[in-house]
């Protein structure tokens, strides 16, 4: 079969710029000069798709769009809160950020309603499988500790509590990024990720950062599968860009299973779904928000790509009853979303979905959010 054409979205703007205004902003002249030197070195936005051209002004026209101010949305890729220490730690560390977050301007229902609650992990460190034998989703906890393996061994003797957990709670969690959640999915394990806690100090980033984008080979199954991994690319996979497994969302399905400890005990008024909530609370999520969720629990996949849950081979020392789990929250959670007893190897993670109504777990009908 030949290759098929891939179609992008485009929009010409014609003569007239577009001009992004901050009317309260006074840089003196040597700010000036540095941000001009910024702005004249940038060359596209967002994708090597989109090349313009820039340049700073002193009287821009008057704002036709304000925040806030009604009219048409506009979606627009903007620096999340912390976003500057974050960017000097990772320069420190000569890797790329890769974070941030989109905000939607001009819908005022979003802006005067509850802004998404975030549980322990802040941002992902992604990894891509760049040469290797592709594994299915059921490797999941395999792969996770061997990529956790390979970055204590990059950190060496001093690794900090931010990296082997011991502790430190929450600590980095080791993840396996598969290919699942539309209607082709098929499961494969397409790179790994470091979730870093979200109350980090710039030191504990710039390690995590630095061991991490150090990890260049997995050996995984003592070596027979042999894994060369690189910093994943802007441009890459969805699977492999962190808003995919960020997003926000009110609505949440697992990709891997949550490890419960036990079989609920009837006799203790216990059930499957209340040791669902006390999973989402030990992961960092509000009390509050977890009693009002809807949770659907199920040893069949709510996600394409997913497999059983009994098929998953879970982490070393952490056998327990897995289930898969789809929930719908009050109000919007940010993620990396993880639960459960294996979350710090992958076991139990989330991914964002949309639903086009009811489903039955079998019919597998969730949807990505785009």
């Amino acid at each position: 079969m030949g290759r098929t054409g891939r179609r992008f979205p485009t929009m010409v703007v014609g003569d007239e710029p577009v001009w992004f205004v901050w009317p309260d902003a006074k840089p003196d002249e040597g700010m000036r000069e540095r941000l001009g030197r910024i702005v004249e070195a940038v060359q596209y936005l967002g994708s090597s798709r989109s090349p313009v051209a820039c340049s700073l002004a002193d009287d821009p026209p008057a704002p036709t769009h304000r925040p806030g101010g009604g009219g048409r949305t506009l979606a627009l890729r903007t620096a999340a809160p912390g976003m500057t220490d974050q960017v000097l730690a990772f320069r420190e560390a000569e890797a790329p950020p890769g974070l941030g977050s989109t905000v939607v301007y001009g819908d005022e229902r979003l802006e005067e309603g509850p802004h998404a609650v975030s549980g322990a992990f802040g941002s992902l460190v992604v990894m891509r499988r760049a040469d290797g034998f592709p594994l299915g989703i059921q490797h999941a906890g395999l792969v996770a500790e061997r990529f956790r393996a390979a970055v204590l061994s990059c950190a060496g003797d001093a690794a900090s509590a931010a990296l082997h957990g011991h502790g430190r709670n929450p600590h980095v969690a080791y993840l396996a990024l598969p290919n699942v959640g539309h209607r082709y999915s098929d499961g494969s394990i397409m790179g790994v990720a470091a979730a870093i806690p979200a109350d980090c100090t710039d030191d504990e980033l710039a390690e995590i950062v630095t061991s991490v984008s150090g990890v260049d080979r997995l050996a995984i199954h003592g070596g027979v599968v042999p894994w060369r991994l690189e910093r994943a690319g802007g441009d890459g996979p969805r699977t492999l860009d962190p808003a995919t497994w960020i997003g926000p969302s009110r609505v949440w399905a697992t990709a891997t299973p949550v490890l419960l400890d036990r079989h609920p005990k009837a006799s203790r008024g216990e059930t499957f779904e209340g040791m669902v909530r006390r999973s989402f609370e030990h992961a960092g999520l509000p009390v509050e928000l977890v009693e009002g969720a809807v949770i659907q629990v199920n040893k069949a996949p709510f996600l394409h790509g997913a497999v059983p849950a009994g098929l998953h081979s879970a982490p070393s020392n952490r056998k327990a009853v897995a289930f898969h789990v789809r929930v719908e929250f009050e109000r919007e959670v940010r993620g990396p979303l993880l639960a459960g007893r294996g979350r710090y190897l992958g076991i139990g993670l989330f991914r964002p979905v949309r639903t086009a109504g009811r489903h039955s777990p079998s019919q597998v009908a969730a949807e990505v959010v785009e």
